[in-house]
């Protein structure tokens, strides 16, 4: 999972020159790519079930869990 830190780190090199984006496109395209699945498979889970949520609340708390990454955090 993508942090915060980490997304805007990708997004200021981009803005930088583009040498530097296209030095780390190599490990940023990947990375974006499978925070990019990891999100719409978790959106697929929330569809898939959506139901069977209770309240918009309980939703949320299901669409947090995907966005943290799966973590009880």
């Amino acid at each position: 999972m993508l942090t915060h830190d980490d997304l805007n780190t990708i997004k200021e090199r981009a803005k930088k020159a583009d040498a530097e984006f296209i030095a780390h496109a190599r490990e940023d395209i990947p990375r974006l790519v499978a925070e990019i699945e990891r999100l719409r498979e978790g959106l697929s889970a929330i569809a898939e079930d959506y139901n069977a949520y209770d309240s918009p609340d309980q939703l949320a708390e299901v669409a947090e869990y995907y966005l943290n990454g799966g973590d009880d955090e």
